[in-house]
């Protein structure tokens, strides 16, 4: 499976059976954001990892690239292990 040592700075983080859950707080720049890590088996070999981020406030129109940045560095996080 995956190891519950995962650290996001200034987040917290919680774990379900294959659902990770972190929440950041507000800063300068949002007012929080939500992400969700869905990991799933595939077959023996593999696993799916679907990572989401949005803001926490749902009527944000613009997170000024935000969250693709968090996708993006949970994806870099991520790919040395696969």
């Amino acid at each position: 499976m995956y190891e519950r040592n995962l650290s996001i700075e200034g987040a917290e983080v919680t774990y379900e059976d294959g659902v990770i859950r972190a929440k950041t707080g507000v800063n300068l720049r949002t007012f929080g954001d939500q992400i969700t890590l869905l990991v799933q088996k595939a077959d023996e070999e593999t696993t799916s990892v679907h990572i989401q981020s949005k803001p926490a406030i749902p009527t944000t129109i613009v997170d000024y690239g935000k969250n693709i940045k968090n996708v993006k560095t949970i994806t870099t996080y991520l790919k040395p292990h696969i």
